[in-house]
C-alpha cells in the first residue's frame, strides 16, 4: 500500500535513506514504509537464519521467498542479504511508485541476481505459482488486517512451507471500538472479548482463522513463532498437506471462550466436543459466572493449540549469534523461551494478577507479587508460568475456581473475610492446602543502612548559546506596521512576498481570529522588552521558510459572560481548544526569542503545536510558560529542534513527542510541569543534550510505547516519579554522562517486557528510593556509573535483570541504604547491547 501527502507551495522532500540490518534503501514520500516495523522484520530474519542454518537441519535446501507487499523492498533485500541459502526472492507491489523504488533499491544493494521485482496484485502473484514452482516462504505485511490474503497464501505455499503474516489492526482484534466485533467477525470469522489476555486472544484469532482456511484446502498448520507487540500481531506458521483419504485427519484445535463481564473468570469450550475443558472445574454451560454471578460474554473461535514450536524457539535462543542477541527481536524470542521452560508450552490465555484482585481493592491494600502467585499455584500441583505479552500476567492449567480459591486464601490471610458485604457471596472457599506468609515476611530480608549523601555540587549551567540570528538578515522588502490593529497586520501580510520582513511596532495586537503567516515571511516584534504581544493564535500551515521573532504570543482566559446563564445544550458547550502557535504541514519554520504563555483555564491544547509532518522546525531562546496542558507537542512524524529555551509551569508535560516524531532538545530548562518534563511515546524519538529537567510532577524524562531516546550531559532532578522512567517497551539507546539527583522515586526506573536502557558514565545520587530500579522483565545495561547516597538500594531488580559492568568497586555504589538488591549479572560479551 502506498500513500502520499503533498503540500502545495512546498518543495517535495527528496527520498530519505534508511539503513536496517544489512540493507540500505532510499524511501520516497509516495512509497509506504514503516520504520517502526523493524522489530517484526528483525524477528522474521532471525527465524529464517535459524531455519536455514546448520543447527536446524543438517542439509537445508535453497528456498524461494515471496514478499507479497514489498513497499520499498527493504524486507526482500534483507532476506537476500542476511538469510543463507536463498535461491530467489520476489519483491512484489502493485503500486507503480513502489515498484520503481524496489528496482532502484535492488540495484543499490547489488542483489539483482537474487531478487526479482514484480508489479502485480498480491493474490494474483501467489496464485500464479499454484501449479508449479511454489514459494517456500510467503511474507504478508499489509497495512491493516491480513485476513483477505491468508487463504491464497495457505493454498499456494509449498508443502512444509512457512507463512509470515502481520495484522496491524490491533484495535479491532482487541474489540476496542464500537464496530470492532462485527469487523473482526467479517475478517476472521471470530468475535473478540475485552479481557486482560487481549493480545494473546488476538494472536489466537488470527491463527485460528488460518487453521480453518487450511482445513478447507485439505491442509493443516503448525505455528512456529507467534507474538503481538503494541499495534501488530505477527504470526509464523508452517503449512502441511493432510494425509490422503483413509488416513488420520488432523483435528482443528478451536474453542470458544466464555468471559465474565465483571471479573476475571473465563472458561474454554472446545468446538466439536461434548465435554468441557478441564479448566472449567466441572461447571455446566451456565450463562452466569460461578464466581461473581455476572453475565458471560462469548468470544472466538480461537486457536487453542501451541503458538510456538518449542524446539525451534529453544534452539534459536541457544544458537543465535552474539551480534543478533543485542536486538529487541531477540529479547522477544528470549522472553517467549522463558515462559516455555518446563512442560507449560500448551497453556491457553493468561490471568492478570492486578485485574484478578481489582474487585477487592476496597478491602485489601496490596496484592501478591507475580512470583508469590506462581509459587502458590505450583504448590497446589498445577503448572504456572509468566507470559511475554503481559508483565503482570500468569498462565496456568489450574481451573479458574482453583485460582479464585488462591485469591480467597490471600484475602483471608489479610483478614478480609469472604463474608464481608463488599465481597460476592458466591466466592469459593479458601483452599486448606495453601497458606500465604505474613505480608512483612514477603519483603526482602535486608536491613538498610543510613545513607551518606553525595555532597558534589550539581548545579546546572546553561551552555553558551550559539550566535543569535541577526535581525538584518532579510533579503526582501521590510514592511513597518505602526498601527496596533489586526486589520493592519493582515493587510501588510497580503501585500508581502517571499523573503519580506514585517516589523510590528505596536505594543499589543488583539487577534479576533487566527493570524496565518504565508511562506517566506519574517514577522518581527520589538527587539527590546517588552516584546510585541499578540493576543490570540498564530498559524503557519502549508508554508515554508517562516520566521517569528521577538513576539509574545498570549492566549487569555475566557472572560465570564455577562449574559444570562445558558441552560441545556448551550450550557454543555465549551470553547474549542487550540494551539496558540500552530505549525502544520510546514517546512523550515523558526521561532526566535519568542514567549508563549496562557491565562488560567484558557481553552488551549499545547502552547506550541508542531503537527502533520512539519520538518526543520526550530525553537531558539524561547520561553513557554503557564500552559493548561503541554508546553510543546510534536506529533504526526514532525521534526523539531528546541535550543536554549525555558519551559516551565505548564499543567501537562513540558515537551510531548509522539506519533513517530523526532525532537532534538539542547541547552533547555524544563521545570515545574504537572506531568513528566519530556514525554516520548508512540514510536517517537528524542535526543536530549546539555539540558536541565527539574521538579516535574512525574518523571524528568519518560520513554514509553516503542519510543527511543538518547540522553547526554543532562541534569535530571527532583522528579516526583523519578528521573528517567522507561516502560511499556520504551528504549533508551544511551544515557551517558548525565546527573540524576534528588528524585523522589528511582533515579533510573525501567519496567516491563521490551523496556531497555543503556546507562553509561552517569552520576545517580541522593534519591529517596533506589538509584536504579528494574522490574517486570525490563533490562538495564550499566557501565561505570557512580550510584551514591540513595535512600534504598544502589541497584535494585525485581522480576528483571540488571547487567552491570564496572560496578564491583565499592566506591561506585557507596552511601546507599544497601549496594544491591535482587538479581544482577555481569554481562557476557553476547549480552552487550
Amino acid at each position: 500500500m502506498a500513500g502520499c501527502i503533498r503540500m502545495s507551495g512546498l518543495p517535495q522532500p527528496s527520498p530519505a535513506q534508511h539503513e536496517e540490518g544489512s540493507a540500505k534503501v532510499m524511501v520516497g514520500s509516495s512509497v509506504f514504509f514503516s520504520k517502526h516495523q523493524e522489530l517484526q522484520r528483525d524477528m522474521t530474519v532471525l527465524l529464517l537464519q535459524h531455519l536455514q542454518g546448520p543447527t536446524s537441519s543438517p542439509s537445508p535446501k535453497h528456498i524461494r521467498i515471496l514478499d507479497a507487499l514489498s513497499g520499498c523492498g527493504i524486507r526482500a533485500i534483507r532476506y537476500a542479504l542476511e538469510v543463507p541459502l536463498v535461491a530467489s526472492v520476489v519483491a512484489n507491489d502493485v503500486d507503480a511508485d513502489a515498484a520503481s523504488s524496489i528496482q532502484q533499491n535492488i540495484l543499490r544493494n547489488q542483489v539483482a541476481h537474487v531478487i526479482k521485482p514484480s508489479r502485480m496484485d498480491a493474490i494474483d502473484c501467489m496464485r500464479r505459482t499454484k501449479n508449479g514452482g511454489r514459494y517456500d516462504v510467503i511474507d504478508l505485511d499489509p497495512f491493516g488486517p491480513c485476513a483477505s490474503l491468508l487463504a491464497s497464501a495457505i493454498a499456494t505455499v509449498s508443502t512444509g512451507g512457512l507463512i509470515c503474516a502481520t495484522d496491524t489492526d490491533m484495535q479491532t482484534l482487541l474489540g476496542k471500538t464500537s464496530h470492532a466485533h462485527a469487523q473482526c467477525h467479517a475478517q476472521y470469522g471470530a468475535v473478540p472479548v475485552t479481557a486482560a489476555y487481549g493480545k494473546e486472544l488476538a494472536i489466537r484469532i488470527v491463527v485460528g482463522a488460518a487453521a480453518a482456511m487450511a482445513t478447507a484446502c485439505d491442509r493443516y498448520i503448525e505455528p512456529v513463532l507467534c507474538t503481538a507487540v503494541e499495534f501488530f500481531v505477527r504470526v509464523h506458521f508452517r503449512v502441511h498437506d493432510l494425509p490422503p483419504q483413509g488416513g488420520c485427519v488432523m483435528p482443528v484445535k478451536l474453542s470458544v471462550v466464555h468471559q465474565c463481564i465483571r471479573c476475571s473468570f473465563f472458561r474454554l469450550r472446545p468446538l466439536g466436543k461434548a465435554t468441557g475443558d478441564s479448566r472449567d472445574d466441572g461447571q455446566d454451560s451456565s450463562p452466569t459466572c460461578p464466581v461473581c454471578g455476572g453475565l458471560l460474554q462469548v468470544g472466538g473461535p480461537l486457536w487453542t493449540g501451541p503458538l510456538q514450536d518449542k524446539p525451534t524457539i529453544m534452539s534459536m535462543v541457544a544458537n543465535t549469534s552474539a551480534a543478533s542477541q543485542s536486538t529487541p527481536a531477540f529479547s522477544v524470542v528470549r522472553s517467549i523461551s522463558q515462559e516455555m521452560l518446563g512442560d507449560v508450552d500448551d497453556l491457553v490465555l493468561s490471568i492478570s494478577i492486578p485485574k484478578l484482585f481489582r474487585p477487592y481493592k476496597g478491602v485489601v491494600a496490596s496484592v501478591p507479587s507475580k512470583f508469590a502467585f506462581l509459587k502458590a499455584l505450583t504448590a497446589l500441583g498445577y503448572a504456572a508460568t509468566s507470559t511475554h505479552l503481559d508483565p503482570t500476567g500468569t498462565k496456568t492449567n489450574a481451573p479458574l475456581l482453583v485460582v479464585y480459591r488462591v485469591v480467597v486464601t490471600w484475602l483471608h490471610a489479610h483478614e478480609c473475610l469472604a463474608t464481608s458485604p463488599i465481597l460476592p457471596s458466591v466466592l469459593p472457599l479458601p483452599t486448606t492446602d495453601l497458606t500465604f506468609p505474613p505480608r512483612d515476611s514477603q519483603n526482602y530480608p535486608v536491613a538498610f543502612a543510613p545513607r551518606i549523601k553525595c555532597l558534589v555540587d550539581h548545579t546546572w549551567h546553561r551552555p553558551v548559546a550559539a550566535q543569535q540570528t541577526r535581525t538584518d538578515d532579510v533579503r526582501g522588502h521590510t514592511w513597518h506596521v505602526y498601527e496596533s490593529t489586526f486589520e493592519a497586520v493582515v493587510a501588510v501580510l497580503a501585500q508581502s512576498r517571499a523573503q519580506d520582513c514585517v516589523v510590528l511596532h505596536g505594543h499589543r495586537y488583539v487577534l479576533p481570529s487566527s493570524l496565518h503567516i504565508p511562506s517566506g515571511i519574517t514577522v518581527q516584534g520589538r527587539p527590546t522588552a517588552p516584546h510585541t504581544t499578540m493576543v490570540g493564535q498564530i498559524v503557519v500551515k502549508n508554508s515554508s521558510h517562516v520566521t517569528l521573532r521577538h513576539l509574545h504570543i498570549h492566549c487569555p482566559a475566557p472572560l465570564p459572560s455577562a449574559a444570562a446563564p445558558a441552560t441545556g445544550i448551550e450550557a454543555s458547550k465549551r470553547p474549542a481548544r487550540f494551539h496558540p502557535v500552530l505549525i502544520a504541514s510546514s517546512f523550515n519554520v523558526q521561532l526566535e526569542q519568542c514567549t508563549i504563555s496562557c491565562g488560567r483555564h484558557a481553552p488551549v491544547l499545547a502552547c506550541v503545536g508542531i503537527v502533520d509532518g512539519s520538518t526543520n522546525v526550530g525553537l531558539t531562546t524561547c520561553a513557554i510558560h503557564a500552559g493548561p496542558q503541554a508546553g510543546a507537542c510534536v506529533a504526526g512524524k514532525s521534526k523539531v529542534v528546541v535550543r536554549d529555551c525555558t519551559i516551565d509551569d505548564v499543567a501537562g508535560c513540558g515537551v510531548d513527542v509522539q506519533s513517530g516524531s523526532e525532537a532534538y532538545v539542547v541547552g533547555t530548562r524544563v521545570a515545574n510541569c504537572g506531568k513528566s518534563g519530556l514525554f516520548v511515546h508512540s514510536f517517537a524519538s528524542l535526543l536530549l543534550e546539555d539540558s536541565h529537567i527539574d521538579r516535574n510532577g512525574m518523571a524528568a524524562v519518560e520513554v514509553t510505547t516503542q519510543a527511543t531516546a538518547i540522553l547526554r550531559r543532562n541534569v535530571l532532578s527532583r522528579g516526583k516519579k523519578g528521573g528517567l522512567l522507561v516502560h511499556s517497551s520504551g528504549r533508551v539507546e544511551l544515557a551517558e554522562a548525565n546527573v540524576v539527583t534528588k528524585n523522589a522515586l528511582a533515579g533510573v526506573d525501567v519496567r516491563g517486557v521490551g523496556s531497555v536502557a543503556v546507562i553509561k558514565h552517569n552520576h545517580v545520587c541522593n534519591g529517596r528510593a533506589s538509584g536504579v530500579f528494574v522490574s517486570d522483565d525490563g533490562a538495564v545495561y550499566l557501565h561505570d556509573n557512580a550510584i551514591l547516597g540513595n535512600k534504598r538500594a544502589g541497584i535494585e531488580a525485581a522480576d528483571a535483570v540488571v547487567y552491570r559492568n564496572g560496578h564491583d568497586d565499592a566506591s561506585a555504589t557507596a552511601g546507599n541504604g544497601i549496594p544491591e538488591l535482587g538479581d544482577t549479572r555481569q554481562p557476557s560479551a553476547s549480552a552487550e547491547p
